[in-house]
This record gives structure tokens, C-alpha cells and sequence, in this order.
């Protein structure tokens, strides 16, 4: 179960409609509020404020969100509408009948004045009983804080010894995307008729294999 510092705890009920009342938002995903979240609370303010860390350079305040939902399944578009406007970081904690999983967006900042976010990774635990979901504060900055974070939650998918997030993440990012095309390559050697460019395809199959064990 995860314990918050009492002096970064909220526990404020928010309306969902606070969400996009705002926002250009179609009618579409304004039924998926409707259909896929039943309540949302504002669990914890984590900020140089409310705990004894230093402000960071890219993270400043880290809101965490308790998102109660109809069914078993991660509307990720509403999770991605809603901290893409956020002009703060997020951690959701999701919960549905019993079970629990921790989603992060590691976001940068589009611009320098630190107005936009992009996202450019998802991360997600895995539902287990909400019982059993951890997230420790560790950091003495909030970049640090926010960075453990993604950590925890990506659930070793990220080198630990990477003490940069923005390095961690895109050595991941960059990992899956040599998988993708080496999965991608076997399935073109499995069709290849010509015993010549299945020699050709089998050695470039090395080499990326070779790359990703790297």
C-alpha cells in the first residue's frame, strides 16, 4: 500500500468535468470521462512546499491522481489528454474493483519557458492487489523524486545505473524499437524463398541482435 508523507497529502475530490471543461475536447472523449472514469481524487502535492527536497530544474510539483475506473482497462488517450495540459507532472494511481496499477507520462518541456509539455513515453505497472502497490519517495531534488518515479514504475525496463531519465528513456525507447525490427526481420526470413537473401537477412539479423544485447 502506498503511504505519502502526511504533508503532501490533498485527498480532494475532483470533478471530472474540471478536466476539459477547458480544453478543445470532442464529443468523443468526453464520453470516455463518462463511460471509463467513476471518480477522481487529488491524493498528494509532492513539492518543495509540502516535503524537505530542492526545486528541480525540468520538475517542479508532482500531483498525484487516485482514478477510480468502470473497467479493467487503461483509457490511456483521457490519461495523456489530461497531463498533456497539466502544467505539472503526474503520476496516476488506478483502481478498479480491488486492484490497483501505477501509469507516468515522462514528459519534456516543448518550450523554454516551461509552458507545454510533450509525453514521450507511457509507463505502466502491472494490476496486482492495491494492497501490494508500492511507490517510494527517494530524492533529495524533485527531479530526483520524479525520476525514481518513472523507476518504480517502469519496473526495471530502465538501466538503474542511468542516473539521467532523459538518457534512461531513450535507451529503452531506442531498445524497443531495434526489438520491433528484429522480430519484424525473423518474420521476413521465415518468408524468404531465396537461400541468398535469407544468408543476407540472417547476418543483418546478427548484427542487430548482437546490438541489442549490447
Amino acid at each position: 500500500m502506498i503511504t505519502f508523507p502526511e504533508s503532501t497529502l490533498v485527498g480532494k475530490t475532483v470533478p471530472k468535468t474540471a478536466f476539459y471543461k477547458n480544453l478543445e475536447v470532442n464529443a468523443r472523449m468526453k464520453q470516455r470521462f463518462v463511460d471509463d472514469v467513476a471518480s477522481v481524487t487529488w491524493v498528494a502535492k509532492i513539492a518543495p512546499s509540502t516535503l524537505n527536497v530542492t526545486d528541480g530544474k525540468t520538475v517542479h510539483e508532482i500531483t498525484v491522481f487516485r482514478m477510480v475506473l468502470k473497467k479493467e482497462e487503461v483509457p490511456s488517450d483521457v490519461l495523456m489528454l489530461i497531463d498533456k495540459q497539466m502544467p505539472r507532472h503526474t503520476v496516476f494511481m488506478l483502481q478498479h474493483e480491488g486492484k490497483c496499477c501505477l501509469y507516468v507520462n515522462y514528459k519534456e518541456w516543448h518550450d523554454a519557458e516551461q509552458r507545454q509539455f510533450d509525453i514521450v513515453k507511457t509507463y505502466q505497472t502491472a494490476w496486482v492487489k492495491e494492497a501490494d502497490i508500492v511507490l517510494n519517495i527517494e530524492g533529495s531534488t524533485m527531479d530526483a523524486v520524479f525520476s525514481s518515479f518513472v523507476h518504480q514504475i517502469a519496473e526495471g525496463l530502465l538501466d538503474a545505473n542511468t542516473t539521467d531519465l532523459h538518457t534512461a528513456v531513450m535507451a529503452n525507447m531506442e531498445h524497443e524499437q531495434l526489438q520491433k525490427s528484429i522480430n519484424s526481420l525473423e518474420q521476413q526470413i521465415l518468408k524468404e524463398k531465396q537461400p541468398r537473401k535469407r544468408f543476407e537477412m540472417h547476418q543483418r539479423l546478427v548484427k542487430m541482435k548482437a546490438k541489442l544485447n549490447q
